[in-house]
């Protein structure tokens, strides 16, 4: 069989790979996230491409960022590649107040230019503004998607000759640098 032949069969497994070890790196957010990957060639180098983007829509709105947000950590949490570290400001769209149960406050806490106080008719905290923390990368801090690559490359190490293996491993990086067409 041709090594080209034999390449693509092994790249293919590959991707499978990487696409199995990201839903278990993502945990208890598999339903949140969906990944993919796929082999792609060009001009004679075989490339595998993964991809994360969001199942869920919430009833907030569009949660595009939320795959970038497990895998870099976002907020507070955040790595620093994307945005910087710091809490984000959520105001109401539609209110003046935002209003949600709090355990955390309650009639003797004092009002300011955040906190407006209890609803009497709810029993909701009412704010004109929340902090928001952001949210951790998933599987301990790791991302999910880097690490599946990493094992999958280190995988391709000991399968395949340093040659051939830094002619995939080098569509690798073109891929992720520039995208592969």
């Amino acid at each position: 069989m041709p090594l080209d032949v034999r390449l693509r069969q092994r790249a293919t497994v590959w991707a499978r790979q990487i696409t199995t070890t990201a839903h278990s790196n993502l945990g208890n957010k598999k339903k949140l996230i969906t990944v993919q990957s796929r082999v792609e060639e060009n001009g004679g180098k075989i490339g595998i491409i993964s991809t994360a983007y969001p199942t869920a829509v919430s009833k907030y709105g569009d949660v595009k960022n939320v795959a970038r947000a497990y895998e870099y950590g976002s907020g507070i949490h955040s790595t620093g590649r994307y945005g910087s570290k710091s809490k984000y400001i959520i105001k109401p769209r539609r209110r003046k107040v935002l209003a949600f149960f709090w355990d955390k406050v309650d009639e003797n806490t004092p009002r300011g230019p955040k906190f407006r106080g209890i609803s009497p008719e709810t029993g909701r905290a009412l704010f004109r503004y929340v902090e928001h923390p952001g949210v951790a990368a998933v599987n301990s801090g790791r991302g999910y998607l880097r690490p599946a690559i990493a094992s999958v490359r280190k995988q391709m190490r000991q399968e395949i000759p340093k040659e051939i293996r830094q002619e995939v491993i080098g569509s690798f990086r073109k891929a992720f640098s520039k995208g592969l067409k």
